[in-house]
């Protein structure tokens, strides 16, 4: 499980990438405020495209923290079906 932190900076790394500066300058906006995860959450269901972006991003990011964690113990992590690393 993550951290708060660990949260925020997933999140924070993901709106530095959107390429749209609308949609950018929104996030960020969401994030400077009190409750920051809770609002990122409610701001992204605005944009569907970025938040397919966003569903995407967390996935690719939970399987290498998997992936991460499985060669820690060393054992080899299964193929992903989609052929990613």
């Amino acid at each position: 499980s993550m951290t708060t932190q660990e949260a925020y900076e997933e999140i924070e790394d993901f709106v530095e990438k959107v390429g749209n500066e609308k949609v950018q300058d929104a996030l960020f906006a969401a994030l400077e405020r009190r409750g920051a995860l809770r609002n990122f959450r409610e701001a992204i269901l605005q944009y569907p495209e970025e938040r397919q972006q966003w569903s995407t991003h967390r996935r690719e990011r939970s399987a290498r923290r998997r992936d991460r964690f499985l060669e820690s113990l060393g054992v080899e992590p299964a193929p992903r079906p989609d052929g990613g690393g």
